[in-house]
């Protein structure tokens, strides 16, 4: 199920550049249903996994100025797969996802017009920047639907 999500989700959003709640909140729904499904403690963990990634999807759209649609796969992987694996599938997506921004800001001759802006942004807030699907300062902009995808991916080989 969740592949499908995010073949769905990374298709969508490279073509639309949106992620539709026809995916996502479907999705949330399958993974409370497929949890409930396998007994009380796997539907206590894929509401965990949901409420964890509004938390993040939360955070991430303030913060870092993630999409909704972005926001909403998060908690729809939260719910099918559980915290644990959301948090580092998470983590491992905003990584592809720094490394794809810093070869298109590279590709586009932009890496050091967004530097200066990027340093002082972390700076200012104390931490890094986690994979903003939008530079302000350059006008790029870039699906985050992959970088999730291959981090659960990842995520599913680890």
């Amino acid at each position: 199920m969740l592949l499908a999500v995010l073949a769905a989700a990374v298709f969508m959003d490279i073509r639309r550049g949106k992620i539709y709640n026809a995916l996502t909140v479907p999705a949330m729904a399958a993974g409370l249903v497929i949890g409930a499904a396998g007994g009380i403690s796997s539907l206590q963990a894929s509401a965990l996994g949901l409420a964890g990634g509004l938390a993040l999807g939360g955070i991430l759209m303030t913060a870092a100025h993630l999409g909704g649609g972005d926001a909403k796969l998060v908690i729809a992987i939260g719910a099918l797969k559980g915290l644990n694996f959301l948090i580092w599938s998470f983590l491992l997506g905003a990584v592809a996802g720094g490394v794809v921004a810093v070869a298109v800001l590279v590709r586009r001759r932009l890496f050091m017009r967004a530097l200066p802006t990027a340093v002082r942004g972390a700076v200012q807030a104390g931490i890094l920047h986690l994979g903003a699907p939008e530079f302000a300062f350059t006008g790029v902009r870039m699906p985050y639907a992959p970088a999730l995808a291959v981090g659960c991916l990842v995520a599913l080989v680890l």
